[in-house]
């Protein structure tokens, strides 16, 4: 069972990327509602055998020696395995649950959307919940993602240089012409030129995938001896880097701009091994010149996207602003339990009295202010407590963080022990940065599948590695 587990979550990992789904169709205001559609998608048939698989491989590891599974003694029965379920932790997500019926005021469409969002963090929390409880180590999630980023690097390199995007109803793609309106294109003089979409629904969802692949790659690389290792790392970053400035994403490439600066910053000053040192700077600043580089190439074109003057631009701000205005109202509507998650479009249609629209609606582009329209006043605070739940049920960080970075060959022989703890932190510090910024002005990573699963291994990376209780419990 324990190789069967092994294959199963790499496999599932190698899935992710890919939005090969089946799904059933919904319609808001004579446009396609993505966020109402029934989906399916293929990744989710691994996540469940990770999940059975990984289950079976706890229960038969439970009673071997120096295993990290614990489960109840079997005198206390039921009860024990009942009493670890319902923490107070899941009385508040169950209680999220009920106020997100609540807020739909039971409208069939509302609830629909809200049963597909929390179908989508349900599977993902089952997903997350089953490497942690196996003892999955990010770095070797960071590996196989990387690894199935590849054959999307490549995929939209070839569809910038070709300026078309080939369908395939296997792969999920949709086919995409810069000719087309809708399409994802950045206008000059006169020329559209398509923006690489990769096997993803749009651009910047692309963007901020690689910008997670990029960093992950950096973090590889400078955690290696190898220097064949090392080398490859930091040209696999390279690649991710240099395609995410053909997404012209602009927050996915100012938020992996920022997060790599701060990487290379913080350990510039917390490194004392010279060795170490110089592989940080070697590999973290090559990736930044072929980010750059390319950049230079593709200077006018970047220069029309964050100037924003063009005509496409111009109506791209106008509409978020206008989006962000319009949610501010249906915020103050829906004050204390909001509209329920996904519904925000449908109680807008129904506040304005859209019936039909030239082009489809959008949520704001902002997650902070999706999660306070999406849930409300009371919805969001619980939201932050569970956050600062898994901060609190760390009885000693610092001291914690050395026991579980003891694997690293590199930190444990080149830092003192308080300055392994601060890179460890650092580390965490670099891989949150691109979803902080991310979710000031998109709102796919709340909204959308491949959204979400980038802030769960998002997560999973930056709080991965605190304790299970279990944990707690056996280093008391």
């Amino acid at each position: 069972m324990k190789n069967v587990f092994e294959i199963l979550w790499r496999l599932a990992v190698l899935s992710l990327p890919w939005q090969t789904r089946w799904f059933w169709d919904a319609e808001l205001v004579g446009w396609p509602w993505e966020q109402g559609r029934i989906s399916i998608y293929v990744s989710w048939f691994f996540i469940f055998l990770v999940a059975y698989s990984g289950f079976r491989r706890s229960k038969s590891s439970c009673h071997e020696p120096g295993s990290p599974f614990v489960l109840a003694p079997k005198r206390r029965g039921l009860r024990a395995n009942v009493s670890r379920v319902l923490t107070p932790r899941f009385g508040v997500a169950v209680l999220l649950v009920a106020l997100s019926i609540i807020a739909t005021r039971l409208d069939l469409d509302s609830l629909r959307a809200v049963g597909v969002w929390w179908g989508n963090v349900f599977v993902l929390a089952l997903f997350v919940w089953s490497l942690r409880k196996n003892d999955v180590r990010f770095q070797q999630i960071a590996v196989w993602l990387c690894i199935s980023l590849l054959p999307h690097a490549l995929l939209g390199m070839w569809q910038f240089v070709n300026q078309e995007v080939i369908a395939s109803t296997m792969l999920g793609i949709a086919s995409q012409v810069p000719s087309s309106l809708g399409v994802s294109v950045v206008e000059s003089d006169g020329v559209r030129t398509l923006r690489a979409y990769g096997g993803f629904p749009h651009p910047n969802i692309f963007g901020g995938w690689l910008v997670m692949g990029s960093l992950a790659a950096i973090w590889l690389a400078t955690r290696t001896a190898s220097v064949a290792i090392r080398y490859r790392w930091t040209l696999i970053g390279s690649l991710y880097a240099s395609v995410l400035v053909l997404t012209f994403s602009r927050s996915a490439m100012l938020a992996f701009g920022v997060a790599t600066c701060v990487f290379l910053f913080c350990n510039l000053f917390t490194i004392v091994n010279r060795l170490q040192k110089r592989a940080v700077i070697f590999s973290t600043l090559f990736i930044l010149a072929i980010f750059g580089a390319t950049i230079f190439l593709q200077n006018e074109l970047i220069i029309t996207r964050v100037r924003g003057d063009s005509r496409l631009e111009m109506k791209s701000i106008e509409s978020r602003v206008e989006s962000g205005e319009a949610f501010v109202e249906v915020f103050h509507d829906r004050l204390w339990i909001g509209t329920g998650p996904n519904a925000e479009l449908k109680v807008l249609a129904e506040r304005e009295g859209i019936t039909t629209a030239s082009a489809p609606l959008e949520p704001p582009h902002n997650v902070y202010l999706l999660a306070l329209v999406n849930f409300g006043i009371i919805g969001t605070t619980l939201i932050i407590l569970i956050i600062l739940s898994f901060r609190t049920s760390i009885r000693n960080p610092s001291e914690w963080i050395l026991n579980r970075v003891q694997d690293d060959t590199l930190i444990r022989d080149s830092l003192p022990a308080g300055r392994q703890a601060r890179l460890r932190r650092l580390g965490m510090t670099m891989l949150i940065i691109p979803l902080l910024i991310i979710g000031l002005f998109d709102h796919y990573p709340w909204t959308l599948w491949s959204g979400q699963v980038f802030v769960a291994l998002t997560l999973l990376g930056t709080f991965g590695n605190i304790p299970r209780e279990e944990e707690l419990a056996n280093s008391t």
